[in-house]
């Protein structure tokens, strides 16, 4: 994956630095990618030859993301998993929202996965957990509750 930007320069070498933790992209146009990494979202529409950060200022949380999600066929549909929970939209991060309401903040969001062949139909990992939700990321029910110590 190349580390450039096409509005920011600086940003090509404070993401060199940075781990990334994921990449997905849109089934329906494989040239939109999206990166999860520990300093934020990136995203590119051409590949991966040039990135642009999706969520710096716009997120309300700064945690690293941990998973990402993008929807099969509509490539401005992502969901973040980060150490804050959830985090969902629908317009290539211009604005956020939390997925579930406040169901997942202060849980660290491991994996968060968009059914290819059904885009509302999302798994979740938290710590303990697995959740699912059919309506896209509003509501969720847990399939999976481990509460062992």
């Amino acid at each position: 994956m190349r580390k450039t930007h096409a509005l920011c320069p600086r940003l090509a070498k404070v993401w060199s630095t940075a781990r990334t933790h994921w990449v997905d992209f849109c089934l329906g146009r494989p040239d939109s990618m999206v990166a999860g990494t520990q300093i934020g979202a990136f995203a590119s529409d051409n590949r991966g030859r040039t990135w642009r950060w999706i969520y710096y200022e716009t997120l309300p949380t700064q945690n690293h993301v941990s998973s990402v999600a993008v929807h099969p066929t509509d490539p401005k549909r992502i969901i973040l998993g980060t150490k804050d929970g959830l985090f969902y939209t629908g317009d290539g991060g211009l604005e956020w929202r939390r997925a579930g309401g406040v169901l997942f903040t202060g849980n660290w969001v491991r994996r968060v996965v968009i059914d290819p062949e059904d885009g509302e139909h999302v798994l979740a990992v938290t710590w303990r957990n697995l959740w699912e939700s059919h309506d896209g990321g509003d509501t969720w029910t847990v399939v999976y509750l481990n509460d062992s110590e």
